[in-house]
């Protein structure tokens, strides 16, 4: 297991990177409040620490990942929330039937840097009333997006319970006021999968992914209940172990007796489980597990509470080939036995369905994906299974499809939606024209930012800028210095970036996971980053500025399953040193500057940040880390859970051969003659934070020889360099008005003075406000409305001042 607990989800990634602000009083923020967890009701987390007013890029439509989509049951309201932290909404217009963005609906959720805010999830009840939304909800004590200090990156078992509480928080959220109603705490970290019981707002059912504590696994696989009327977490179903392709589960639950409701789970892991729960007192009949079945898609039959639909690909339970099918389980006394409606050789991925004739009968739509074996000439993409017809129909063909790796479905009875990624873009079909056979969208739902290729820092005398390259090969240049395009003469600029003479790297045989570094005159050195990565040339870059750290520095922009991580690494001893966060968008482009000074990254929703790197070494010398050690909470006191030896090794065979092991109890350490003892792994690790990096400590560690017999030893361990984390300096987007071939941009600074060539362009970046004391929802205000924080030259100064530049003074 790695450590940061890293789980692959396919075409996304769950990271469990936690980020803590080193601003937090180390010996005295432990004030938690305890309780039973089923008691937590209507409870709300604590906000990060620094909660001031936070500058976000605000867009019609998700700027990244589209996690889920739905429509209200009329079809006049479409729903969209994802990876941009913020649940989009659209209204139907009755005249031209086209969906238009409705700002003032939209509802915003307690945001912090990196995944903080992250939507993985979201489910609207049955009669549209009620919207659950949920993902990596912000901690106590999470380093800030206005935090100047760095953040420390520790792994996920060393936080505490009520961190762990924090991070799983479900929001519901009334769809008639836009009001946030309640906050369901009960999920110890992310939350995964929402679905309401068919027909019962009662009834919120939710699957969150956890660190396994006392479990030589990853994560843990939980699902829960909870009664949206008291707030309390009813039921709880543990999923048993196993190897799980995409941690993204699918999820749909109906009512099947007067206080009985069934969940049905698809968590691919080859298995379908039921779960049975009483509504009064949450026993459960034991989840009735399907081999064989590799089902991404489970719904319930709209007006049909018994009927349940999955999407699979698989061998039958009993004989025959199966390819793809899309299978129907009715209610039973005792085993449900799946039912063929439809067989297709292509992968059901996707399933819904939709009420029709007033309720009086029922459509199934399905998306189907197709097998890198199979042939596409002449199989179909979306199908149609109406109540009274007695075969599918084929709508749309399959080499029209977009991309379906990310697809989202959604339908109702006269419109379905597709949302895809890469671009990141919401299909509106009518239902009547696509099942008569017109693939062609009626809508569009796509985000203006213009799509930028990548950017490198350019020079000319005293002037800095950066040429910008755009995805259809075009160039241009953004004048730093006096905040102004350029479109012609480009060649009066000098390039500024760093070139990588006698240093190469490439990947470890087939393993992206790996990167070999080979620089002159030295043995090769390998680099470990995270498990199931992607990366390109386009994404690496290397540093070299002896007065920035004294080794060679290689930055790398990778692709985790969807999730985008930029990490810094010393090149020598293959190090992990710091970690670059910023905007949410998948990175496609780095560069450097020619002095190493600063790192330059360019984003697929359009975002280009600009980093800091030369503040590295006064910072990762003077914070200590116990690397590769994951410290948990146990019964028995702080227990090491296990060692990271594949990204820490030598850190890790250090300890070895000083004694430490495995399920070794840390009572604490020896500092200036004195034992301290924190009573958490949270505690002991902000404690080692203020140790130098090379000096020893004495741990006091307690070890079981046999069962029943304890024995205390002291060992003393080197302290190692921690993994510090920096917000952008600043960022920007650029705009470009295709009506008058205009050019645009707006840049801002995490502190809030910004500066644009367009007033106008300052409507799309404004003030995201966290809910405070008292306060339910996070608001947002334009930044127009704060024309005193605009600083003329901004993104130049920044490139040789630390700070922006003074206000200018008053009229």
């Amino acid at each position: 297991m790695n450590y940061m607990c890293q789980v692959t989800r396919g075409r996304s990634f769950m990271s469990f990177v936690l980020v803590v602000s080193r601003i937090v009083p180390v010996f005295t923020f432990l004030a938690f409040s305890a309780g039973v967890l089923g008691d937590e009701a209507f409870v709300s987390p604590p906000l990060a620490d620094n909660d001031e007013p936070i500058l976000r890029v605000q867009t019609e439509v998700p700027r990244s990942h589209i996690a889920s989509i739905a429509f209200s049951p009329d079809g006049k309201f479409l729903y969209a929330a994802g990876w941009d932290k913020t649940v989009h909404v659209w209204t139907r217009q009755d005249g031209n039937g086209k969906y238009v963005a409705s700002p003032e609906r939209m509802l915003r959720l307690p945001i912090g840097p990196g995944e903080y805010g992250r939507i993985n999830t979201m489910a609207l009840s049955t009669d549209g009333t009620l919207l659950a939304v949920g993902g990596v909800s912000i901690m106590r004590h999470g380093s800030g997006f206005r935090d100047q200090y760095a953040g420390l990156m520790i792994p996920p078992q060393s936080l505490t319970k009520e961190q762990r509480l924090d991070r799983g928080v479900v929001y519901l959220f009334n769809t008639a006021t836009c009001q946030l109603t309640h906050e369901f705490r009960g999920c110890r970290d992310e939350v995964v999968g929402l679905t309401f019981v068919q027909g019962d707002n009662e009834w919120l059912i939710a699957a969150s992914l956890e660190s396994a504590l006392d479990r030589n696994v990853p994560v843990v696989r939980n699902v829960r209940v909870f009664n949206t009327n008291t707030g309390r977490n009813h039921s709880h179903c543990e999923m048993p172990d196993g190897e799980v392709v995409d941690p993204i589960p699918s999820l749909c639950a109906a009512a099947i007796a007067k206080q009985r409701f069934r969940v049905a789970i698809a968590w691919n892991d080859n298995q379908v489980f039921l779960w049975d729960v009483d509504k009064n007192n949450g026993t459960f009949r034991t989840p009735l597990p399907k081999k064989a079945l590799d089902c991404r898609s489970v719904c319930v039959e709209a007006g049909k509470p018994s009927s349940f639909l999955l999407g699979a690909r698989a061998t039958p339970l009993s004989g025959g080939d199966w390819h793809g099918k899309v299978l129907s389980i009715v209610e039973s006394s005792s085993d449900p036995v799946p039912k063929v409606l439809a067989p297709e050789l292509f992968w059901p991925t996707h399933v819904a369905s939709t009420s029709t004739n007033n309720g009086k009968s029922s459509r199934i739509v399905a998306l189907f994906a197709k097998e890198k074996r199979q042939p596409v000439d002449g199989k179909r993409f979306v199908w149609w299974l109406g109540t009274n017809e007695t075969a599918a129909k084929d709508a749309w063909n399959y080499t029209q499809l977009p991309p379906l790796d990310s697809a989202r479905l959604a339908v109702c009875e006269n419109m379905v939606a597709i949302a895809r990624h890469h671009p990141e873009e919401i299909l509106l079909y009518d239902a009547a024209g696509l099942r008569g056979g017109n693939a062609k969208p009626m809508q569009v739902l796509a985000q203006p930012s213009s799509p930028i290729d990548d950017a490198h820092f350019i020079s000319r005398g005293k002037e800095r800028g950066l040429r910008l390259r755009l995805r259809n090969r075009a160039e241009l240049v953004l004048n730093l210095t006096n905040g102004d395009f350029e479109r012609e003469k480009l060649d009066s600029w000098r390039p500024d970036v760093l070139k990588a003479e006698g240093f190469q790297w490439r990947r470890s045989g087939t393993d992206a996971s790996r990167i070999i570094v080979r620089e002159t005159s030295r043995l090769d050195t390998e680099l470990p980053l995270p498990a199931h990565c992607r990366w390109t040339d386009r994404t690496v870059v290397r540093v070299n500025n002896r007065q920035i750290y004294p080794h060679p520095l290689l930055v790398v922009g990778l692709d985790v399953g969807g999730a985008p991580q930029v990490n810094v690494y010393d090149t020598h001893t293959g190090e992990w040193l710091r970690r670059l966060s910023g905007d949410s968008g998948q990175i496609i482009s780095l560069s450097a500057s020619e002095d190493g000074r600063f790192i330059v990254g360019v984003t697929n929703d359009g975002v280009v940040s600009i980093w800091r790197l030369d503040d590295l070494e006064q910072s990762v010398s003077n914070q200590g880390m116990l690397r590769g050690v994951m410290a948990t909470d146990s019964n028995e006191g702080i227990r090491i859970d296990q060692f990271d030896a594949v990204r820490f090794p030598r850190s890790v065979a250090r300890y070895a051969q000083a004694g430490l092991a495995e399920g070794d109890l840390l009572e604490g350490f020896v500092r200036g003659g004195a034992l301290h003892q924190p009573e958490q792994a949270w505690e002991l690790l902000m404690k080692i934070a203020t140790l130098k990096p090379g000096t020893k400590v004495q741990l006091q560690v307690r070890r079981t020889v046999r069962q029943g017999v304890q024995v205390a030893k002291p060992i003393t361990v080197p302290i190692g360099l921690a993994v510090d984390e920096r917000k952008p300096h600043f960022q920007f987007v650029c705009l470009h008005d295709t009506g008058l071939d205009r050019w645009s941009y707006i840049g801002w600074t995490p502190l809030g003075p910004y500066d644009t060539n367009d007033p106008a362009a300052a409507e799309l970046v404004g003030w995201h406000f966290n809910p405070s004391e008292g306060q339910k929802e996070a608001k947002f205000v334009p930044l127009s409305e704060s024309r005193h924080l605009r600083r003329r030259g901004l993104l130049g100064h920044l490139l040789t001042h630390d700070q922006p530049p003074d206000p200018p003074p008053p009229p």
